[in-house]
């Protein structure tokens, strides 16, 4: 039996795409997720995350906390990426 090999298709998100392109590329992100608290800020590779009650209040401390080759990915309420900063 001959083997296929499966290729991911090509997100036609942009902020999907982004977020592709920087895993791909091995950039660490920040991302702001809902969370049963509130809102979440969590970053790649660490348990801890930062809780907050609302998305704007995440949203700035995950601003802050960014550094050189970081990215901020804001999600919505159903979870997809809505802005890529």
């Amino acid at each position: 039996m001959k083997k296929r090999i499966l290729t991911p298709k090509k997100p036609h998100n942009a902020s999907l795409q982004a977020y592709t392109k920087a895993v791909q590329r091995g950039r660490k992100g920040i991302h702001v997720v809902k969370n049963e608290n509130g809102w979440a800020v969590k970053k790649i590779g660490n348990v801890q995350q930062a809780i907050f009650s609302t998305q704007k209040e995440a949203e700035t401390h995950a601003l802050r906390q960014k550094k050189n080759g970081n990215t901020v990915y804001v999600h919505g309420r159903d979870g997809r990426i809505k802005r890529v900063t």
